[in-house]
């Protein structure tokens, strides 16, 4: 066939032809306000000019543009898009929002040093109660702690060039080591076809108060104006939609 590299036959048996396809990463972004309970937040169910989704704690939310995601479809594919997932890889920006407007997003800034490099403790926290799940079809075709999920690129950790302690709190770093080695990759791709619905969950199953804004003190007190924004890629090949 004109302008076709080869065929994956796929575990269920269908094959995927690669006509169109490139190699490309989709991306989604959702806000985390230090101290909510929610039990789950999705990425990838909105594209620009719709509201970020965020946790409820939050007041009043961002309206969303060509940084926080390049979807064409909110939560699912178009009919003639299909994806093939070899890696999710999370990244981490950190703010802080304005002392007089604690629960709107739209007015996290840069205030603490460092800043948006997330804290690793900070960071640690959210590991510890998160789960990250990748639904396809309602069906979980990847699921694991959010810690499982390397970043593998963006800034090297802080711990070794800082001035501040390594075993401070506030410590500046990366979620796991910026390099594409670190990332687990799927043997066999997650693939998601025309027409299919899809979502990322971030779930907090244990139903804690994810206080991750931790400060310094001893004991940490936990400042509830931190603000995460985590922007999930989809790494793989992508089949971009007929016009």
């Amino acid at each position: 066939m004109l302008n076709q590299i080869t065929t994956m036959r796929l575990p269920d048996g269908s094959e995927v032809a690669f006509v169109d396809w490139q190699d490309k990463n989709l991306f989604s972004t959702i806000d985390l306000l230090s101290g909510f309970t929610d039990a789950d937040i999705d990425a990838f169910t909105y594209v620009p000019g719709d509201t970020v989704p965020s946790t409820s704690n939050g007041i009043t939310p961002r309206t969303s543009s060509e940084r926080d995601t390049n979807v064409s479809t909110p939560g699912s594919m178009a009919s003639t898009e299909e994806l093939l997932i070899y890696a999710i890889k999370p990244y981490y920006n950190e703010m802080r929002t304005l002392d007089g407007t604690p629960t709107v997003f739209n007015t996290a800034s840069f205030q603490q040093g460092g800043q948006p490099i997330p804290a690793v403790g900070r960071l640690a926290v959210l590991f510890h109660a998160m789960v990250l799940r990748l639904i396809v079809s309602q069906k979980v075709e990847q699921e694991a702690s959010l810690a499982y999920f390397n970043t593998g690129f963006g800034l090297v950790s802080g711990a070794m060039q800082d001035r501040v302690a390594a075993t401070s709190l506030n410590n500046r770093g990366s979620a796991g080591l910026p390099t594409q080695e670190a990332v687990r990759s799927y043997v066999i791709p997650v693939h998601i076809g025309g027409q299919e619905k899809y979502r990322l969950q971030l779930a907090n199953d244990a139903g804690l108060t994810v206080d991750f804004g931790l400060s310094e003190a001893t004991p940490p007190v936990a400042d509830d104006q931190i603000v995460m924004l985590i922007t999930f890629h989809l790494d793989g090949l992508y089949k971009r939609p007929v016009s």
